[in-house]
């Protein structure tokens, strides 16, 4: 039996596939990032607890995303609250008016939350509240306890003109792990994504 040899011209083809690649790229690479950019948000927002006393979710709702576009194919991941950028960052937290209020005696466990109402300007408007000058200088908001021979006074909040803030929050370093660890399976993920819906 004679062998059969049929050839064809592979050249069109190739010019094809390539073409249509280079098309889809743009739009692969924005899904890609911005898909990596959503794992970073939520691995974010697992590890608040680990530094931090988390009282509510506000903090953790408040890690967002800006997705990328074919056009700038760049992704945001951040905090919508700018107190944050201090954890994030560490610092000095300089004070307004009477300082920067530090709780003392103001919560009855660290992990209680601190109501509007127990605030330094809201207590100090009430019966047995009153501020005065600490040994180092700085003012304290005091309550008034018992009376008689049991009468004591309980510091409340610490007032001062400055905090230095430690880096608490490796916002950085999480993101960059989680781009390490996702970017290669987000790509091909996306890329296939990508020719699949293509228009031929």
């Amino acid at each position: 039996m004679d062998d059969i040899s049929i050839g064809f011209d592979l050249a069109p083809f190739r010019r094809w596939v390539s073409d249509l690649v280079k098309k889809q790229i743009p739009f692969a690479t924005a899904l890609a990032t911005t898909r990596v950019a959503k794992d970073a948000q939520a691995e974010l927002q697992d590890e608040i607890d680990e530094h931090f006393i988390s009282r509510t979710k506000f903090v953790e709702r408040g890690v967002r995303i800006k997705a990328a576009s074919k056009a700038r194919p760049i992704a945001h991941v951040g905090s919508r609250d700018e107190f944050m950028r201090l954890q994030a960052e560490g610092g000095t937290k300089e004070g307004q008016g009477d300082g920067v209020a530090v709780p003392v005696g103001a919560r009855l466990r660290p992990t209680s939350r601190t109501p509007p109402g127990k605030w330094p300007g809201a207590v100090l408007k009430k019966a047995r509240h009153f501020t005065q000058k600490l040994p180092s200088g700085d003012k304290g908001v005091f309550r008034r306890m018992g009376r008689g021979r049991s009468r004591k006074v309980r510091l409340l909040w610490h007032l001062t003109n400055k905090v230095n803030v430690p880096k608490r929050w490796p916002i950085r370093e999480t993101v960059e792990r989680v781009v390490r660890k996702q970017w290669r399976k987000r790509a091909k993920e996306a890329l296939r994504q990508a020719l699949k819906t293509a228009r031929r």
